[in-house]
């Protein structure tokens, strides 16, 4: 084997990796010591891996984000269809206050816009103060 610095992958398959590994001793002068000691290689060691450990950790990880993924879902999509279910029935609830105007508004006698609070008042105040300037400007018309 040539000299090997650092370790290296002498070979793989499907259960294990095997590395090869050189044992290096450190060059070092020594107060103790007349000679200047040199580096030496000592041997090899050989380190297998088993494939098995990562495997399960792999497997286990997916099983975890899983479940991490559908308790998610049921807390947070079960609220949401709630919610959802919740308002569709909410604006499905018949308006008793605009019925009698949306009957008018159907056979065409009523062309105003049901009275409600809100948005719709100011309109209304704005509707009227434009039939007040259109009776102005032609009298004969209301």
């Amino acid at each position: 084997m040539a000299q090997q610095v650092a370790p290296v992958l002498e070979l793989e398959d499907a259960q294990a990796w095997r590395f090869v590994a050189p044992v290096r001793t450190v060059a070092r002068a020594s107060p103790f010591e007349a000679d200047e000691q040199a580096e030496q290689t000592l041997g090899y060691v050989r380190v297998v891996l088993s494939k098995a450990s990562m495997q399960r950790a792999v497997k286990d990880l997916f099983v975890l984000n899983g479940g991490i993924a559908l308790a998610f879902a049921a807390v947070f999509g079960g609220n949401a269809l709630v919610s959802m279910r919740m308002h569709s029935h909410w604006c499905n609830w018949p308006m008793p206050w605009a019925a009698p105007n949306v009957a008018k508004q159907g056979a065409g006698a009523d062309q105003r816009r049901p009275r409600h609070c809100g948005h719709g008042a100011r309109f209304q105040r704005h509707d009227a103060g434009a039939r007040r300037a259109r009776a102005v400007a032609a009298p004969g018309r209301a």
